[in-house]
């Protein structure tokens, strides 16, 4: 996103001598000692919060993004106790580092599915979301996010910026619980080989 690389080149390894500068001065210009990421593939939530609870304590946990709740593993205690209820239990995921984070004041962020009825595109609730009343009671805010298909090309400029049958580039956003504030509903343009995202009036 900084450098402005494709993502394709970076994970091809294709990179260009003038690509790697720009790389390189990305690096320079991000603070990445601000960021910490930690592989928790497999783990539980009461793994997580535990090695959570140490950073912090170290100072270097001011936030936390998680990616993403329904990934999570059950305890033991938590398969004995909610046996197949998946949102039940992620519920209570939920509810375990909802306290975390309210004990030790740091935000925490995470992405879960939508139902299969939600990925086609259209006006989105939280209601669309897997296991929405266990997982979304539990949250202060919700975000939900959503692209329709393309029924025809997508022509900008006299440009092919998506073709049909394909995700379009405009991001419904919508504030859909806020306990805070009020909800609220956007566009923002998405340009994926970057990872980019930006304010519809822009494009």
């Amino acid at each position: 996103r900084w450098s402005h690389v494709p993502i394709g080149a970076i994970e091809d390894g294709e990179i260009t001598p003038a690509q790697g500068a720009d790389i390189n001065a990305a690096y320079q210009r991000m603070d990445l000692d601000t960021l910490h990421y930690l592989d928790a593939s497999g783990w539980t939530m009461a793994e997580l919060v535990a090695e959570l609870t140490i950073r912090h304590s170290e100072g270097v946990c001011d936030a936390v993004v998680l990616d993403y709740l329904n990934k999570v593993r059950p305890s033991r205690e938590q398969a004995k106790l909610f046996a197949s209820q998946v949102y039940e239990r992620q519920a209570d995921d939920m509810e375990i580092i909802k306290s975390w984070s309210v004990k030790h004041k740091a935000p925490v962020m995470t992405a879960v599915q939508m139902k299969k009825d939600g990925q086609r595109g259209g006006r989105q609730t939280r209601a669309n979301i897997r296991g929405s009343g266990e997982i979304s009671e539990k949250s202060q805010l919700v975000i939900i996010l959503t692209r329709d298909i393309l029924e025809n090309a997508l022509i900008v400029g006299g440009q092919e910026i998506a073709a049909a049958g394909e995700y379009s580039p405009y991001v419904q956003v919508r504030v859909d619980k806020q306990n805070r504030g009020r909800t609220a509903e956007w566009q923002m343009f998405y340009v994926g080989k970057y990872f980019e995202a930006h304010d519809v009036q822009t494009h």
